[in-house]
Parts: C-alpha cells; structure tokens; sequence
C-alpha cells in the first residue's frame, strides 16, 4: 500500500500539539484569527526542524533508510512535485538521487504547512478545545 505522506505529517503534526500543549493553551491559541495565525507560524518556525514532524533537523524521519525507500515506493510522483515544486537545482538531485532519506525528509517539509492547516482545522473540530474556545470568546466579551 502506497504511504500517504500528507495524512503521516498532519499526524506527526497532531502528535506535536497534544504532547506539547494542553487543551486549554490550545484553545487559546485558537480563540481568534490573531492567535490561529501566531500559532500557524510558530508551528511551521518549529516544526521544520523537528525530526519528529519532518526529520528536517537531522536529515532523517524514519532513521533507516530501508523504511524511508519504503514509504518511497510508489511515491515517486511526490519526489517529482518537490523537485518542480521547489525548483530543485539539479546538481542537488544529482547529489541526493540515491538517498530516499533526503527524499522523505524533502516531501515531508513540503507537506508541513498542509499538515498544520488540517491539524488546526481537526482541533477546532475537536469537541473539548471547540468548547473551551467558545468559553474563552464569551469571557473576552463579557
């Protein structure tokens, strides 16, 4: 079965809010656009770096790179977009060609921003952080 990169990082991404922020300062973040797009950039200034999210920091999300060839396969038209995407130059694909960690690492942080909006967009569908959002709105205007 094809691994779904998009789906992967908005996970990793998911996995970051929960185990970094409780369901209060997550709401809080979310209380308005302000906020919402403060804690978008913060994310993204975060969240490239991190090997858990991207594997950006180290060169590696999967530490292997038999696993990261794997969720490679059958994905090479992600590796095409980056490259188009991104204008890579092509003495870096040359570089990299052979190296699925690098590839893996690249259509992560291309997916990053996605990831974050569809994360955001689950925790405010979430039922406890849409709640306290709503108590939190109604104390800003009371």
């Amino acid at each position: 079965m094809k691994y779904d990169y998009p789906n992967a990082v908005k996970e990793s991404v998911m996995d970051y809010i929960w185990e970094n922020f409780s369901d209060q300062e997550i709401a809080s973040k979310l209380v308005d656009s302000d906020t919402k797009a403060d804690f978008e950039n913060y994310l993204k200034d975060v969240l490239w770096a991190n090997d858990d999210v991207t594997g950006n920091a180290s060169g590696s999300f999967t530490l292997s790179r038999d696993t990261a060839y794997e969720y490679l396969r059958g994905n090479e038209d992600e590796i095409a977009m980056v490259i188009r995407e991104w204008c890579t130059p092509t003495d870096e694909i040359a570089e990299h060609f052979l190296d699925p960690e690098y590839w893996d690492v690249s259509i992560r942080c291309y997916y990053l921003t996605q990831g974050i909006w569809e994360a955001i967009e689950a925790l405010e569908d979430n039922t406890v952080i849409a709640a306290l959002v709503e108590q939190m709105k109604g104390e800003n205007n009371a």
